[in-house]
């Protein structure tokens, strides 16, 4: 129907995309379809990453050569094998919290493609954080870290405190958020989270601050870690992502793309001994 209207109005309709990204969940994939039978126009410059041989890695991870992308972060100490799973996911929450420290300036984001994987990081960031006193813990805790509140999500029950990382969900008109937006909170009250959010984000009145009612709208989750979905088309200075057998080279690409100036990548060798 919305090309139908393209043509009755005599207009251009021009598609944007990279069909060697995340791949479509339900059956089909019309936007590969349409550049296969129409032909396309290829943008070949990256401009995302910085340095010469981490663009020339970026192109490999789009043109198939996973492997050769892989190597490059290899050799260059940003592979980080460990024993299993919780040897890998203390080295991820741990560099994270370091990377915090040493560059608050800068943004980051942890990733995984298992959801039990993204709350495993979160947990572990967000506990290493109240230890070092960074983060309240509890509704009387020292300090002026302020308090620690527990809301219901659709994920189940989630405690946020200020300077808490978040991430929303759904998106939502009348609050100006969308799927996947981050912020970090800077009040909590017991029914709404005060929220500021990332980069050139802004509410409808043109401001970076949103609030949250937490009894109405209940679609978001710690956002030190999110899914590789939820970060297709964001941007930060460094990632850190925690590689699984469920990935494929769509997934790999996305997830080894999103930084400006570092990527780290952790797996656990346990996992993938069975593959071989």
């Amino acid at each position: 129907r919305f090309v139908d209207e393209v043509k009755r109005a005599g207009a251009k309709l021009v598609l944007v995309g990279d069909h060697e990204q995340l791949q479509a969940i339900g059956a089909g994939a019309p936007f590969r379809a349409i550049a296969e039978a129409v032909g396309h126009a290829q943008l070949s410059e990256v401009r995302r990453q910085r340095t010469d041989w981490q663009k020339q890695a970026s192109i490999d991870f789009a043109s198939h050569r996973t492997a050769a992308g892989l190597s490059a972060y290899e050799a260059r100490g940003s592979v980080h094998l460990k024993t299993d799973r919780a040897e890998t996911l203390n080295a991820i929450i741990a560099d994270y919290v370091a990377d915090r420290s040493a560059n608050p300036n800068d943004t980051r984001i942890a990733m995984a493609h298992r959801r039990d994987d993204v709350r495993a990081i979160n947990a572990g960031i967000r506990a290493r954080l109240q230890d070092r006193g960074e983060l309240a813990k509890g509704t009387n805790p020292p300090g002026d870290k302020g308090e620690e509140l527990s809301y219901q999500t659709s994920n189940g029950k989630r405690s946020f405190a200020r300077g808490d990382r978040i991430v929303f969900l759904e998106n939502d008109r009348d609050l100006a958020v969308k799927n996947g937006m981050l912020g970090e909170v800077v009040a909590v009250a017991p029914d709404a989270i005060q929220v500021r959010l990332d980069g050139k984000a802004q509410t409808q009145d043109g401001q970076r601050q949103v609030t949250i009612p937490v009894n109405s709208y209940q679609a978001f989750d710690h956002g030190y870690a999110t899914t590789i979905h939820k970060t297709q088309g964001a941007t930060v200075d460094r990632s850190f992502v925690l590689a699984s057998t469920t990935m494929d080279r769509h997934l790999t690409y996305v997830a080894m793309t999103r930084h400006r100036e570092e990527v780290q990548l952790y797996a656990g060798l346990d996992a993938f001994k069975t593959l071989r």
